[in-house]
C-alpha cells in the first residue's frame, strides 16, 4: 500500500541533516573556547561569564538535538526555540563585551570577545530556520518555551551578579572602613570568584587611598586582613591594569 504524498512529504521535510564539519567547529568547538576563555579573561574582566556559558552549555545541547529526527513535534518545537534562544544569548553576549570589555582587555582580546559569539550564533539560527520548514509541525507556544528555557536563566545570572559587582563596588569607594572591609570579604569569599576583583579592590581601595581619599585601609586590621587574603601580602604594590596605555 503506498503513502500518501502528502505524508511523504511531512516525512522528508521533519528529516535533519547531521551536522557539517562547519556547524561541529563554530557550534561546539567555538562556544566550548569562548566558555574556556571566559576563565582567564574574567581576571580582568569583570563582564559576567554567565552568557559565554550557558550560551554555550544550551547552545552545544540544542544543536544535537535539532538533528534528532525521532522528535516529536512539540520536542521539535521546544527545540527550534532553544535554538533561537541560544541565539539571542549570544548577540547579547557580543553586546555586551562590546560595551564593558574594552575598559578591561587588550584590543586583540576584546575584538576577539566581541566577534567570537558570531560563529555559534549563525549556526543556531541556521538549525533553527530549518526546523521551521513548511509541514514540520512547528508549534509557536512551544517555540516561545523552548526560547526562554535557553536564553532566561543564562541572562538573568549575568543580570543578577551584574547589579550585584556594581553595589559591591561602590561599596569599596567609601570611607567607611567596615563596610569597605565587608564589601572586600564579600568578594574575597566569593565561590565564583576566579581570580576577578583583583584590579577592582586595588583601585578602590589601595591606590585610592594615596590619592587623598580619606580611607587609610592600613588603619583597619579587618580591612588589611581581607586585602591580604585577595591580593597577597603586600597589597601596596598592586597594580591597576590599563590595556589602553
Amino acid at each position: 500500500m503506498e503513502s500518501h504524498p502528502a505524508a511523504i512529504a511531512a516525512t522528508s521535510a521533519a528529516v535533519q541533516p547531521r551536522l557539517s564539519r562547519w556547524e561541529i567547529a563554530a557550534g561546539i568547538v567555538v562556544p566550548i573556547l569562548a566558555a574556556a576563555a571566559q576563565y582567564s579573561v574574567l581576571q580582568y574582566d569583570l563582564v559576567g561569564p554567565w552568557l559565554a556559558w550557558g550560551s554555550a552549555a544550551f547552545g552545544i545541547g540544542a544543536l544535537l538535538a535539532a538533528t534528532n529526527n525521532s522528535l516529536s513535534p512539540r520536542a521539535r518545537s521546544i527545540v527550534c526555540g532553544a535554538n533561537f534562544g541560544c541565539a539571542a544569548g549570544w548577540i547579547l553576549c557580543a553586546i555586551d563585551h562590546f560595551f564593558d570589555s574594552y575598559f578591561f582587555a587588550w584590543p586583540v582580546t576584546f575584538v576577539t570577545l566581541v566577534l567570537m559569539p558570531c560563529a555559534p550564533l549563525h549556526v543556531s539560527v541556521r538549525r533553527a530556520l530549518m526546523l521551521l520548514r513548511p509541514s514540520s509541525g512547528v508549534r509557536w507556544v512551544y517555540v516561545a518555551l523552548g526560547a526562554f528555557i535557553a536564553f532566561v536563566p543564562p541572562a538573568a545570572a549575568q543580570y543578577l551578579e551584574s547589579r550585584w559587582i556594581v553595589a559591591t563596588v561602590m561599596e569599596m569607594a567609601g570611607t567607611d572602613a567596615k563596610r569597605v572591609a565587608a564589601a572586600v570579604r564579600a568578594v574575597n569569599r566569593y565561590p565564583l570568584r576566579f581570580g576577578r576583583f583583583g584590579y577592582d579592590v586595588c583601585q578602590e581601595v589601595v591606590f585610592a587611598s594615596q590619592f587623598g581619599r580619606h580611607l587609610d585601609w592600613n588603619s583597619s586590621e579587618e580591612l588589611t586582613r581581607e586585602l591580604v587574603g585577595l591580593l597577597g601580602p603586600h597589597p601596596e604594590h598592586c597594580q591597576v591594569r590599563d590595556p589602553h596605555g
